[in-house]
């Protein structure tokens, strides 16, 4: 039996998480889909199961599951260690998730069209749809020395496949899975699976334009006039009430740094010269850490590739 390993996941988690979550934003900004409707058409998609995530090794031990909100949806998740590479683990996953066959032609129709189930010609369609179901599967993995990330978003059922571009109506269901290994030599991957529930709306996770996603800001901290919120988790459970907020804003990370350090000084909140001075040398040119009470909140700024800044927000309350 593998015991989970509370110590090390504690501090990951909220990250991991985010990760997550914008893995799944870029699998939805990307995907075009295919999609029939009618109820001859008949699809053999995901192996495994429509709700819920299996563990990596079944009947192995893992953690309860446990809950989180994401921009106002609530996801699911379960924590396991697994004996196994992240290799291992995130191609368990793909393969269970990857559609082995995508029915393009209705029975009703293969019947008239004199195609024989089991004839060459019936084969070879056969060998078609399986192609499709594998290159148009919306999965999306990445993998590294330490970490591996897959994303799936499906329509959670059998008779629509995955969504269209530009379709936030749209309902899904969104799965992901997280393998990460504390040291890149160990033997064993600490495997974070997240998963909601039930169907939600995409245009809960994807802001438009100039709109913030759901979700509320942390207390005694003002938003930054020119920013938009574009991540908003929100947990609590055995080790601590967390969240973990992301922003975008219209300024440098040099003055989103000094207004934030204005701002949380004059709030009540304790930001030490000495943690900034430490923060710098450590290479972390625009971090903040601060504490109110029981409350840790740490703040990161950032630049992206198209020159936008982002704001990320962690805040701890210990019980």
């Amino acid at each position: 039996m593998y015991k989970v390993k509370e110590s090390g996941v504690k501090l990951m988690r909220l990250g991991f998480a985010a990760i997550a979550v914008v893995a799944l934003l870029w699998v939805g900004s990307r995907f075009s889909v295919l999609e029939q409707k009618g109820e001859a058409d008949v699809y053999e998609l995901f192996q495994g199961p429509a709700k819920g995530m299996p563990d990596f090794r079944e009947g192995g031990q893992t953690s309860a599951v446990g809950h989180t909100l994401v921009n106002g949806q609530r996801f699911a998740y379960s924590i396991e260690v697994v004996p196994a590479s992240i290799h291992e683990v995130i191609s368990f996953y793909k393969k269970l998730y990857t559609p082995h066959r995508i029915r393009t032609i209705p029975d009703e129709d293969m019947k008239r069209m004199g195609f024989i189930p089991g004839s060459p010609a019936s084969k070879i369609l056969e060998g078609v749809e399986r192609v499709i179901g594998l290159s148009g599967a919306p999965v999306f993995t990445k993998e590294g020395p330490s970490y591996g990330f897959l994303g799936v978003l499906d329509r959670g059922d059998n008779e629509k496949w995955f969504i269209k571009k530009g379709t936030p109506e749209d309902t899904v269901v969104g799965k992901a899975v997280v393998a990460m290994k504390e040291d890149p030599d160990s033997d064993e991957t600490t495997v974070i699976r997240y998963w909601t529930e039930g169907p939600f709306q995409l245009e809960k996770i994807f802001p438009r334009e100039g709109k913030d996603v759901p979700g509320d800001d942390p207390d005694d901290v003002d938003r930054h006039p020119y920013s938009q919120r574009l991540l908003s988790m929100a947990q609590g459970d055995k080790w601590g009430v967390a969240s973990t907020l992301i922003y975008r804003v219209d300024d440098t990370p040099s003055n989103a740094s000094s207004y934030y350090l204005a701002d949380l000084r004059g709030n009540g909140w304790s930001v030490p010269d000495a943690a900034i001075k430490g923060a710098k040398r450590a290479g972390h040119e625009n971090t903040l850490f601060a504490t109110k009470g029981a409350r840790q909140l740490t703040v990161l700024f950032g630049r992206t590739e198209n020159d936008t800044t982002l704001v990320t927000m962690i805040e701890q309350i210990q019980k």
